[in-house]
């Protein structure tokens, strides 16, 4: 018999046993903590990569520019019982309907670049013969063009005379023979040193509007009075625009022509 404290044969495997599973415990335990090592770096780039990648999209979507048609339209109908409307437009409005239409364009191109020069067109649709719908007025429109601008910034407000013609009136400045119709705002604001604009297709229904010889093109209104015969229930406008992308005087500016736009201008 073994004396106490003696040890049996059969306990020495099972000793030797479990210091190889203890040493087996420890090297999986450091392959456990170089496999965390590793993927904590993998995650780390992951996270950097991740990161850098949103940093440039965003960067890239600050920078982007933007010039896009406003989707919807500013209207007001002329009413044919407004008193203070010319006997000679209250005879037509037996044939016709009158409206008042803003349309929006929204420029912003950053510090970099640069639109010399851009061309708004929009073409009247209706649900009748497409010369059942013309612009009966335009603005802003040759006559009302300016090459100087006070302080950088100057501000027109539209007045609609009882003609139903468009008249540029300086903010502020009270002028007589305007219809008392609520279209406001009919206001014009460039922040440019010089700016140049033309306009036709009065009495068409095709419009446009070019802005040229300016530092950089701004958002602006362009604004017309339509001219519907009674039975026209639907009017709209296919509003698209052409422009030049600039980063720099000696850079090439190709032509950009926007998709076309449906805005819905009758009924609101």
């Amino acid at each position: 018999m073994k004396k106490f404290g003696e040890k049996f044969e059969r306990y020495e495997p099972i000793e030797m046993e479990l210091e190889s599973v203890q040493n087996m415990e420890r090297e999986f335990q450091k392959e456990e903590e170089r496999e965390y090592e590793e993927k904590g770096y993998q995650y780390k780039s992951l996270r950097e990569k991740e990161y850098k990648e949103s940093r440039a999209e965003l960067k890239a979507e600050l920078n982007k520019p933007v010039i896009e048609v406003a989707p919807t339209a500013n209207v007001h109908q002329i009413s044919s019982d407004q008193e203070d409307v010319s006997n000679y437009i209250k005879k037509t409005f037996t044939w016709f309907n009158y409206y008042v239409v803003e349309l929006g364009l929204n420029v912003m191109v950053g510090r970099k670049l640069k639109v010399p020069e851009l061309l708004f067109k929009a073409a009247l649709k209706c649900d009748k013969n497409e010369t059942d719908v013309v612009a009966y007025d335009i603005a802003p429109k040759d006559e009302t063009k300016y090459t100087k601008l006070l302080s950088g910034n100057v501000k027109i407000t539209l007045g609609v005379t009882t003609l139903l013609k468009f008249v540029p009136v300086p903010l502020g400045e009270v002028v007589p023979d305007l219809l008392k119709a609520d279209i406001n705002p009919w206001e014009f604001e460039w922040g440019m040193s010089k700016y140049m604009i033309d306009a036709a297709g009065e009495k068409s229904n095709n419009v446009y509007w070019k802005i040229y010889e300016t530092d950089m093109v701004q958002g602006f209104n362009p604004t017309m009075i339509i001219k519907a015969k009674k039975n026209v229930s639907t009017i709209s406008a296919g509003v698209r625009c052409v422009y030049e992308l600039k980063a720099g005087w000696r850079d090439f500016s190709p032509k950009i022509e926007s998709r076309e736009k449906e805005v819905i201008i009758w009924p609101v």
